[in-house]
């Protein structure tokens, strides 16, 4: 289990407008809260490039959602 406070997983996703909707799930799943970023750029430099990498990947492939797991 991942220490309480550091972020478990995140389920995204990209609007058309491009700005990032992001579940972020800390601990064991027992805090959730909901984050908007303007664009992936700003997203990634909240979660580090991993991230950034996945959803980049995954929007190539035409997906706009996914889950991301630092």
């Amino acid at each position: 289990m991942s220490p309480a406070g550091t972020v478990s997983w995140v389920a995204w996703r990209v609007t058309r407008a491009g700005e990032v909707e992001a579940l972020v799930t800390r601990g064991a799943g027992a805090e959730r809260r909901q984050e908007r970023f303007g664009t992936l750029e700003a997203a990634e430099m909240r979660f580090g490039s991993g991230f950034g990498e996945v959803v980049r990947r995954a929007l190539a492939g035409g997906s706009r959602a996914g889950r991301w797991r630092p």
